[in-house]
């Protein structure tokens, strides 16, 4: 056989087996793992919807434990930073 032929033969053998392995792939991890992020977005969709509260931005900062800044230590802040 002539070289350049066994050269295309084995590019030709390659591109196919490259071709099935991402067949194999795509049907093995790839599809299952769409399916299972889907089931697991319903699912949290759901759980969130029954659990839905309305909470003020106050109530939030209360439950973090989270103090008032005021205006003047913001700038404050700002201005240490800048120098």
């Amino acid at each position: 056989m002539d070289n350049a032929a066994q050269y295309w033969l084995v590019i030709l053998i390659a591109m196919v087996l490259l071709v099935l392995m991402a067949l194999v792939a795509h049907l093995v991890v790839e599809k299952p793992g769409v399916s299972l992020g889907n089931r697991l977005a319903t699912v949290l969709r759901l759980s969130t919807q029954r659990e839905v509260r309305e909470t003020t931005a106050a109530e939030a900062a209360q439950s973090w434990r989270i103090a008032d800044v005021s205006q003047d230590s913001l700038q404050a802040a700002h201005n240490a930073q800048e120098r």
